[in-house]
């Protein structure tokens, strides 16, 4: 797919500094906080999707028998061999795996970059057993009030961004492709704004435009957020990440 050879080029650029390049990445809480929904089945598959670095699939060691990576660029692939039993290049829409062969399967912050998200999500329901486990997560935001202003920032940083979810949104996504929703957390992470956008895919002139959104934040939006402007100039912005879990019926 054209798409995907995008997204692919995309993080081979990242792939030198990606886990530098945001605190959510690999932000100990955040990861815990997957792990913790997960059903253990010690003598099963988890499959993470879009696997980056490995770092969300790693977090569920000593629940899962293999711990398995899928992903489009082999950078990152590389990267998650370190943290994973294996890992497989692959489309998230043609996984490389036989029907009810997992035991559960994670998806973190991707969904917004692909084509289909159901078709993904319909995928991994292929994929599961029944009685298996996917967990999604995703920032979004806190309501009708911050969504317009998120979206403006998100795409500035990422303009290969389609979809800008709410949480409602995700629980009729995992609903859609067949899931039973039995869990939704919620889960706050400050984040440098600095440290987020001076990367070297973003480009001097688009940071500014990101900076200048912050700077031009009303009152209501900064209390929503939680947005914290410091006396050197760093901004620091609170991402609402809403971790979902859903059961493939028997």
């Amino acid at each position: 797919m054209g798409f995907e050879k995008e997204i692919e080029a995309q993080f081979t650029l990242r792939a030198p500094e990606f886990e530098r390049s945001a605190r959510w990445i690999a932000d100990p809480g955040l990861l815990a906080a997957h792990a913790a929904l997960a059903h253990p089945a010690p003598e099963g598959r988890l499959l993470e999707i879009c696997c980056g670095t490995g770092v969300v699939g790693a977090s569920f060691r000593g629940k899962f028998g293999r711990l398995v990576g899928v992903d489009l660029t082999p950078e990152m692939l590389a990267r998650a061999r370190r943290r994973l039993d294996e890992c497989v290049r692959a489309s998230v829409y043609e996984l490389p795996f036989p029907a009810a062969s997992c035991a559960a399967a994670v998806l973190r912050e991707a969904l917004h970059l692909m084509e289909s998200p159901s078709g993904a999500l319909a995928e991994a329901f292929r994929v599961l057993r029944p009685g298996g486990q996917m967990i999604v997560s995703h920032i979004v935001p806190y309501g009708g009030g911050d969504a317009e202003w998120m979206r403006r920032v998100f795409l500035k940083k990422q303009p290969l961004a389609r979809h800008f979810f709410s949480v409602e949104d995700l629980e009729a996504l995992l609903r859609q492709a067949g899931f039973s929703v039995i869990g939704v957390t919620d889960y706050l992470l400050e984040e440098s704004i600095q440290r987020w956008v001076d990367t070297h895919e973003t480009p001097p002139p688009v940071r500014e435009e990101i900076y200048k959104l912050y700077r031009d934040a009303s009152p209501e939006l900064r209390r929503v957020r939680a947005i914290r402007m410091e006396p050197d100039g760093t901004i620091f912005d609170r991402w609402r990440w809403v971790l979902l879990s859903g059961i493939k019926k028997s």
